[in-house]
């Protein structure tokens, strides 16, 4: 079991020194301390009341470390910012108007149409030609284009919900299997979460995994004597 180390009157007094110059992640490695032991002795000593204000030269830091790739900008800053949190660092940077969104050009909307009309794996090419964009950005700009890899089936459309509706009302199992043989570019995995979707009050034994398991489960609770015999080898079954 692990046991809380008390605290020291050295480290108490290092804290209340440096606390508000160096910040808690400093400290948490020069006591060898989690950063949130640091946090709740300061509080307890009454040294974390007011917060330490940004001082010119680290807004400065934070504009040159914002001026390169913008996936790598907080990390940057971080090296030199020792004192400063992540997350602080990210704020401090919104509230400078450093992570305002850049307006897309012609020449990346170009090459994210032409990542996206080759096939699988768009998103990463398009990112490695862009590196000023994040995957997620390049993603989303790829949806707002109206744009679909080449390959994938792409959004549901009325048709296919047609077809989903009118075999879940069935109400039976093997609704997923037979949707599937009209949309063979659907998976089942997809076609039972469609399903889902769109018929909410269903049970879930449309999921072919699911009807397995249940079918499973009702041969062993079937006892034995009751279960058909199976036929012998050579046996012509009827």
């Amino acid at each position: 079991m692990g046991y809380a180390r008390p605290w020291t009157e050295c480290e108490d007094a290092v804290l209340v020194r440096t606390y508000l110059r160096d910040g808690m992640y400093s400290l948490a490695r020069r006591l060898n301390r989690s950063p949130q032991a640091i946090r709740q002795r300061a509080s307890k000593l009454g040294v974390a009341i007011r917060r330490r204000r940004w001082q010119p030269w680290e807004d400065e830091v934070i504009r040159r470390a914002f001026r390169g790739p913008p996936m790598l900008a907080g990390a940057t800053a971080a090296k030199r910012l020792t004192h400063r949190a992540l997350a602080s660092i990210y704020k401090r940077a919104d509230c400078l108007g450093l992570t305002a969104p850049v307006e897309w050009r012609t020449r990346e909307d170009n090459i994210i149409r032409q990542e996206w009309a080759e096939g699988r794996g768009a998103a990463k090419r398009a990112h490695a030609k862009l590196s000023r964009r994040t995957l997620p950005a390049i993603q989303c700009r790829a949806r707002k284009l109206g744009l679909n890899v080449a390959g994938w089936p792409g959004r549901w459309t009325a048709a296919e919900d047609t077809i989903v509706r009118r075999e879940w009302a069935s109400g039976s199992l093997g609704a997923a299997q037979r949707v599937q043989v009209e949309l063979p570019h659907r998976t089942l995995k997809a076609i039972a979460g469609r399903g889902q979707k769109l018929c909410p009050g269903t049970p879930r034994t449309f999921q072919p995994a699911r009807a397995g398991r249940l079918a499973y489960a009702a041969a062993r609770a079937t006892p034995a004597f009751l279960r058909p015999a199976r036929p012998a080898e050579g046996a012509l079954v009827p």
